[in-house]
């Protein structure tokens, strides 16, 4: 399996893998995080919640401006693939067979 992470707006899913950035959020958005990642650990869900990205577009359909909320603000996160590693842990990946045909 491999841990992917990033640094943005909560992705969804386990809040408990979201660490908010003191610099990039607020007290209540940090409070909202604290509170979800102990519904998480009692229920292992989430209620649902508001979405965070609004889209306002014209009357022809166009979009007019794409509105970002980050209810958690924005921090670093991680995830697991979900996917099996081919490979132990330690092992490097076998080198391809076709990979000295293409070598100079």
């Amino acid at each position: 399996m491999t841990t992917h992470c990033g640094y943005g707006a909560f992705p969804g899913g386990d809040p408990r893998n979201f660490t908010p950035d003191p610099e990039c959020s607020t007290d209540e958005e940090r409070e909202a995080h604290r509170r979800a990642c102990i519904i998480w650990a009692a229920h292992g869900a989430l209620p649902p919640m508001d979405p965070d990205h609004l889209l306002l577009t014209d009357p022809e359909g166009r979009l007019l401006i794409h509105i970002a909320r980050c209810r958690f603000g924005l921090g670093t996160y991680q995830f697991d693939d979900g996917e099996p590693d081919d490979q132990g842990d330690n092992e490097p990946a076998p080198i391809p067979a076709w990979y000295d045909e293409v070598q100079p």
